[in-house]
């Protein structure tokens, strides 16, 4: 593959890569912008930096660590054309290398259910380019905490999944400051969440255009998030089960007409289900 420089769109997802066959000098490859390596049974440890990285997927490692990671040499710096990088439903490990966030053209990033560990490579100070729209990191181990705050500059962000990371803190303060992004997707389901993201007010009173908000399996505390009824109206998704919320569910039932799957179990609500509730929710599927 090394002669094919002009190479833009990569798929080689849905296989089981075997054996120790090398494919070096993929560096080569300055055109590429889609990666495509999803659920393809790649496994073993990725590093930033380092020469030798061993795995009897050998294939595949020489190709992550040349094409993907920042590794010591300088393969990585000659792809600054990646916009789509999905390495979903592997086995990949360690932790993830921050030069991934200083990509100026990605705009996709998926590294969720694997096997990584550590913290989120980002910082207050983190270069993170504006063009970043979808940021999916669920399903891992990973630890420490996730600030909001560093995404500030993401205007074109849309999409945030990092649930099913339960030792990773998160939060969702912007310190006096307004989001430049509006998101249609945020995915928080078993991470550690602060009140704060029900108590409000935060970023996602100014989220207008969201459609997709789970919160579930946090052990959120105290009452209703009345807010999240009154200021977000484009609500398809909603999913706050298995927290300790308590206190009236009435004002779930005004300004959502959009929902279509509403998941409040396993709280400790109180009050009626509306006698009209198909035209309280005429899309209501779930």
């Amino acid at each position: 593959l090394q002669g094919l420089t002009k190479l833009r769109y990569l798929n080689l997802s849905a296989n089981s890569f075997v054996g120790n066959d090398t494919m070096g000098l993929l560096g080569k490859l300055t055109s590429l912008e889609v990666i495509n390596l999803v659920g393809s049974n790649i496994s073993g440890t990725l590093r930033n930096t380092g020469t030798t990285i061993l795995s009897k997927h050998s294939f595949m490692w020489v190709f992550l660590a040349l094409i993907i990671l920042h590794v010591y040499v300088t393969a990585f710096k000659n792809v600054k054309h990646m916009r789509e990088l999905h390495l979903r439903s592997n086995q990949l490990s360690g932790s993830i290398p921050s030069s991934l966030f200083e990509l100026p053209r990605l705009e996709y990033l998926d590294l969720s259910e694997n096997l990584f560990q550590g913290h989120i490579p980002m910082s207050s100070f983190a270069n993170i380019y504006s063009a970043l729209r979808a940021l999916k990191l669920s399903g891992n181990n990973l630890s420490g905490a996730f600030h909001f705050f560093w995404l500030r500059n993401c205007t074109m962000l849309e999409k945030i999944d990092l649930s099913g990371n339960s030792d990773l803190s998160i939060d969702v303060k912007f310190h006096g400051l307004a989001p430049t992004f509006q998101l249609r997707s945020l995915v928080l389901s078993g991470c550690k969440i602060d009140d704060s993201i029900i108590e409000g007010p935060n970023f996602l009173g100014t989220q207008h255009h969201l459609q997709m908000l789970d919160l579930s399996h946090n052990n959120l505390t105290g009452s209703v998030p009345n807010w999240i009824f009154a200021n977000i109206a484009t609500l398809v998704y909603l999913n706050i089960a298995s927290n300790s919320l308590v206190g009236s569910i009435d004002p779930m039932w005004h300004h959502q007409s959009a929902l279509e799957m509403i998941n409040i179990s396993s709280n400790h609500f109180v009050g009626q289900l509306p006698t009209n509730i198909s035209s309280v929710f005429p899309n209501l599927e779930v």
